[in-house]
Parts: C-alpha cells; structure tokens; sequence
C-alpha cells in the first residue's frame, strides 16, 4: 500500500473490527506469526511492516522517528478505508500507538501496549550503542544473524521457541548491506523526545488501554508496566508469566487470549 513516506507491506486477514499490529525494533510483521490466524477469527487483522522495516520501502530520504512512524500509520489506515481501529503496539510500536491515540483519538478505538517504550526507558542499550560511528563500518561486514540470536534468546523464555526457521525470518531483510544500513538508520532515529515531549498530551489519552507485560522481560522492565497505568487514564494491566520481551513469539496464546477478552469485553 503507497503511503507519502513510500509503500508499506502488509498482512491483512479476517473479517471484523480492525485490528492493527505495530511490531518494534529489530523486528517485522513476522512478529506477528503466531497471533494473526487466531485473531482473525474475530477481528480484520491488519500487520503491517513499519517504513524502514521489513519489506516496507527504506527510502533513504524517509524520516524514522517514532512520531514520523504514528503519521504514516494514520494515512496507511486511511488508504485502506479504515477510519478507526483497535491498536496493538509492541517495543517502539507501542510507542507509535501511543502517539497514534494521542494525536487522532478518533481513530484509536481500543489501545494495547505489549512490553512497550514508555518515557525515557528506550532505546535500549544495544541500539542506543548503534548511533556510534564506528558502526558504519561494522555493519559492513558484521554476521548480524548472531547477534539477532542472542536478542531472541534473550527476549523469548519459552523452551524450544527460538528455532532456525525464527531466526532466518527475523534476520531475512539484514541479510544484504542495504537491508543492514537500514536497520542502522531506523535505529539511530529512535529518541525518547518523542514521547517525553508529548507526556502531557499522552496522559491525557482516554482511550480503553490494556498493557501486556512479559514477568521476565529483560530489555524493559515491567515495573514499566505500572509507569503505564498510573500515566493513562483508564488502564488494565495483565502479566504474563513466565515471558520474555517478545511476548507474541514467546507467549502468543497468552496474548491472543488477553488481546480477545479486553476487545469483547469493553
């Protein structure tokens, strides 16, 4: 789907009230996997790749920000004629719905935070460190399916979940240098101004919120979690336990089930 900042790609199954997936940072729609057969049983699933990500276009003239991500999110939804739809963030795309909620309230009707960036807890340490230059000349020769590994060993507690087949997806758009100079500009784009700037208008979101926490999550604490329900005006919390960062790979029944009963019960 062409939006101003480029084309996005998508997955989109189901029938229902809309249902958008915002993955986060070094991630896809691939995170996804787990979550969008059983969502579409209830719900017009749409996950998209972010611009920068995945098979989305990687313009080099495209801005990365969080807050640029919230506005090409809005006119993505509205190319496929969809005016108002649940949204569900994880990692940065958390953040991304949050500003999506704060910015066209009218859009956002029901509002679900997975392990998500809040305040000043992002980016975390190991894509803060990409901002150092030294990494242009790293990333061209660097075997990043190792370093992916060791984040999705780190971030999925669930025995037997982090396989070949995993990786190779989570790694397939860093395979060619391109694929890994983007990941650098999308990561170096990042900067917690973007919400910190906008606390005020981020309280004042009154839109149902439900905030997904893994109890193990080692790149964002879940204390978190609790940021989260004193901050918005009307929060449920639920934590999964156990679970890692990467919830919907960790956990996907857990999430759906959660997921399905806020959406059919407020």
């Amino acid at each position: 789907m062409r939006t101003f900042a480029g084309d996005v790609a998508y997955l989109r199954k189901g029938q229902g009230p809309a249902l958008l997936l915002l993955h986060g940072i070094p991630s896809s729609s691939y995170l996804w996997r787990d979550l969008i057969d059983p969502l579409s049983a209830t719900f017009d699933v749409i996950a998209p790749d972010l611009i920068g990500y995945g098979d989305s276009d990687k313009r080099l003239d495209a801005e990365l920000s969080i807050a640029a991500q919230a506005r090409y999110m809005v006119a993505f939804t509205e190319s496929l004629g969809v005016h108002q739809v649940a949204v569900v963030g994880h990692d940065i795309g958390g953040g991304v719905a949050q500003l999506m909620a704060a910015d066209e309230p009218q859009r956002v009707a029901r509002l679900i935070l997975i392990d998500s960036v809040v305040d000043n807890n992002w980016p975390v340490p190991d894509i803060a460190r990409l901002k150092e230059p030294a990494w242009d000349q790293i990333m061209v020769n660097i075997d990043l399916r190792k370093g992916l590994r060791k984040g999705l060993e780190a971030g999925i507690v669930t025995e037997g979940r982090v396989t070949d087949e995993l990786v190779d997806e989570w790694t397939r758009p860093f395979q060619d240098l391109g694929g890994r100079r983007a990941y650098l500009r999308a990561a170096r784009a990042l900067n917690n101004r973007d919400l910190i700037g906008r606390a005020k208008h981020i309280e004042e979101i009154e839109t149902p919120t439900l905030v997904i926490w893994g109890a193990n999550d080692k790149f964002l604490d879940p204390e978190w979690a609790e940021t989260l329900k004193h901050k918005l005006r009307d929060t449920t919390v639920e934590i999964i336990d156990p679970g890692g960062h990467f919830l919907p790979l960790d956990r996907p029944d857990a999430v759906v089930e959660a997921i399905t009963r806020f959406l059919t019960t407020r």
